[in-house]
C-alpha cells in the first residue's frame, strides 16, 4: 500500500513540475517553429500567441523575450472547456494551484474539468441568424489581432452608438441545423463613422482575424444552479458535432446536441452520453460519459463533457438525467 501511494505522490509531483513550459526567444526564432517543437504541430502557433498577450504582431519576436508555453496535464493537449479550465503557467504559480478556484456548478472527477459558468469563453453556438456586423480591417492590416488591438467594422450611424459593446464571432461550418459560430472575443465601439465604425478588442479568447463577425454584445453567462434533481426522463437525442472540429472527444471538451429549450433542456441541466452494446443477442444502453448544458438554443444546445469513460463521438445518444434546479 505505501509503495502504491508514494508512486501516485511522484507521478503528480511530476506532472505538476513538468507542467510549467517557460521559453526564452532565441535569434531566428518563430512562433511557427516554437509551436512545432512543443506541439508536434506547426499550426498551433496562434495557442502560444493567445497566451502571450504583450505580443501584438506574432511575426516580430525578439531574442531574450519570454514565452509562457500553455500545456496541460496528461500531455501535449493544450485546449479544454474553457479558459479556467486551462492550465495557464505563470512566472509564480503551476500545476493544480493555477485551477480557479471558483465555486462549481458541477463536479467532475477531476474538479479543473468543472463548468464556470461566469466564464464560458470560445464558446461554439449554432445560431440561427448571421450576426450583424462584418470585421473590414484591422490596424496595420495585420493577419490576427488581439487584446487592445484596433479593427474596423461596417456598421456607421444609425447601426450603432460610440461605447456600445461587441461580441465578436468567428465561422466554424454550416450544418443543416444552422451555422456554428465560436465567440473570439469582446470589443468597445470607440468611433462611429457614416458607414463604418472603429472597434477596440477588450478581450481575445483567440487571435482574431479580419474574415470574422461581430454582433451586440451578448452575455452567455448564467446563476449557477442551486441544485439538481434526478429525473427518469424520455428526453432523448444524439450528439451532432464535436467542437474544435474533432472527430472524437472526451473530459474536459465541448459539443452539440440535437435538444433545446424546446425539448425542456436548459443551460445547467445534465445528461448521460450512453452507448448501445450488445452482449448475447441483448441489447443495452452502457453509460460512457456525462455532459452539461452550458448553452440552449431553440434546436440545439452546446456541452461540456463532465466527466467520460470512452470516446466520445457524433451520434451518440444522449439522455436527460439531472436537471438543474434554479
Amino acid at each position: 500500500m505505501f509503495r502504491i501511494i508514494l508512486l501516485i505522490c511522484i507521478f503528480f509531483t511530476f506532472n505538476a513540475a513538468s507542467a510549467q513550459q517557460k521559453y526564452i526567444i532565441e535569434k531566428g526564432d518563430t512562433l511557427w517553429d516554437i509551436a512545432g517543437e512543443y506541439y508536434d504541430n506547426n499550426f498551433q502557433w496562434p495557442i502560444i500567441w493567445k497566451y502571450n498577450t504583450y505580443i501584438n504582431d506574432p511575426d516580430l519576436i525578439f531574442p531574450e523575450d519570454k514565452l509562457v508555453i500553455p500545456i496541460l496535464f496528461g500531455g501535449k493537449s493544450y485546449l479544454l472547456a474553457d479558459n479556467t479550465s486551462l492550465i495557464k503557467l505563470t512566472s509564480d504559480s503551476y500545476g493544480l494551484d493555477n485551477v480557479s478556484k471558483k465555486s462549481k456548478a458541477y463536479e467532475s472527477t477531476l474538479s479543473y474539468y468543472s463548468v464556470d459558468f461566469q466564464n464560458l469563453d470560445n464558446l461554439e453556438l449554432i445560431m440561427a441568424e448571421r450576426p450583424s456586423f462584418e470585421l473590414l480591417a484591422n490596424e496595420l492590416e495585420r493577419t490576427f489581432v488581439a487584446t487592445n488591438n484596433i479593427v474596423r467594422i461596417n456598421a456607421g450611424r444609425g447601426d450603432i452608438n460610440t461605447g456600445d459593446k461587441l461580441t465578436i464571432y468567428g465561422v466554424q461550418q454550416e450544418t443543416p441545423y444552422g451555422t456554428i459560430y465560436k465567440t473570439a472575443g469582446v470589443g468597445t465601439v470607440t468611433k462611429v463613422e457614416d458607414k463604418t465604425s472603429v472597434v477596440k478588442i477588450t478581450d481575445a479568447f483567440e487571435p482574431i482575424e479580419k474574415t470574422f463577425l461581430a454582433d451586440r454584445y451578448r452575455d452567455f453567462s448564467f446563476p449557477e444552479p442551486s441544485g439538481y434533481k434526478v429525473v427518469n426522463s424520455d428526453i432523448t437525442g444524439s450528439i451532432l458535432f464535436m467542437t474544435n472540429n474533432m472527430r472524437i472527444s472526451g473530459e474536459g471538451y465541448r459539443c452539440i446536441i440535437n435538444l433545446g429549450y424546446e425539448d425542456n433542456v436548459k443551460e445547467g441541466d445534465v445528461l448521460n452520453v450512453v452507448q448501445k452494446i450488445e452482449e448475447d443477442g441483448y441489447v443495452r444502453n452502457v453509460k460512457i460519459a456525462t455532459i452539461q448544458i452550458i448553452h440552449s438554443g431553440k434546436n440545439t444546445s452546446t456541452a461540456q463533457i463532465i466527466d467520460s469513460r470512452k470516446e466520445i463521438s457524433q451520434g451518440n445518444k444522449v439522455i436527460l438525467h439531472k436537471v438543474a434546479i434554479r
